[in-house]
């Protein structure tokens, strides 16, 4: 199985560090996870621009999945 890269906005990042600290723990191991599998079967896709949004908990993760590049760029985590 491939392994893709996941990378963070900064401002993403700033959201990340904000949550508190159960589900962020719970947040990035699903983050970690798209490292092997970037379109997981439960992943909301909300645009045609490959943006997808997974839920953790009440939190969602929002990404864009850049396939020619092999990236994953988290671009939010919000309370949702």
């Amino acid at each position: 199985m491939a392994s893709f890269k996941v990378a963070f906005l900064s401002s993403a990042e700033a959201e990340f560090r904000a949550v508190p600290f159960p589900f962020r723990r719970q947040i990035n191991q699903r983050i970690m996870r798209l490292k092997d599998d970037p379109r997981p079967f439960d992943a909301e896709r909300v645009s045609e621009a490959e943006k997808y949004r997974l839920k953790v908990h009440g939190w969602h993760i929002l990404y864009r999945w850049d396939e020619p590049a092999g990236v994953a760029m988290v671009y939010a985590v919000r309370k949702g």
